[in-house]
């Protein structure tokens, strides 16, 4: 069993006292079930740097609190690295993702959709990134996206957004998030 590192839960309540004391997703406020985490899912990146939660505490600290960090309960933090970055409460709702025929015919590429269970994250990354640049009136962002997911076929993704009136990044959010489409 862990002794509990009282160095290490000051510095947990120096970085909830900016980030917030519930988790972001469940609304867990028990803070010793609290974590924070990487918003883009690119934690991996600084994994090497911090591996001890006291130091990430202080990286955090030192590096002015940046803002691609959340709070998290552990459940949420663990059930979304288990469920490719969604975590289960988020994905609860959706409709179970279907197969659908790619145009390059890669059965292993999938397409995006809004019942697959990254559509959330897809969306809100979406989001994101239009809060601090203009929409283009293209599909810039969530072709990027989607090529860094490495997981879907883009092209075909790209023509489904397009099929259910998604022509631009703001209208993949305006008019296909929340749309329960049939056709999944």
């Amino acid at each position: 069993m862990r002794k509990v590192n009282f160095e290490e839960l000051r510095e947990l309540e120096i970085v909830l006292e900016h980030y917030g004391t519930a988790c972001n997703c469940c609304g867990q406020t028990q803070k010793l079930v609290l974590t924070v985490d990487r918003i883009n899912n690119d934690g991996y990146l600084q994994r090497g740097r911090w591996q001890k939660r006291l130091e990430l505490y202080r990286q955090i600290i030192k590096d002015g609190f940046p803002e691609n960090i959340q709070v998290l309960c552990f459940n949420c933090k663990l059930g979304a690295q288990k469920n490719g970055g969604i975590c289960p409460h988020k994905t609860r709702r959706r409709v179970h993702r279907q197969k659908l025929p790619t145009k390059n015919g890669d059965m292993n590429a999938e397409i995006m959709t809004t019942g697959h269970p990254m559509w959330d994250h897809f969306a809100e990354s979406i989001a994101t990134l239009l809060e601090t640049q203009e929409c283009d009136n293209t599909l810039t962002i969530s072709r990027e996206l989607l090529g860094n997911m490495r997981i879907f076929d883009v092209d075909s993704s790209i023509e489904w957004l397009q099929d259910h009136a998604g022509f631009c990044d703001c209208e993949v959010l305006l008019n296909v998030d929340g749309v329960e489409w049939t056709d999944q």
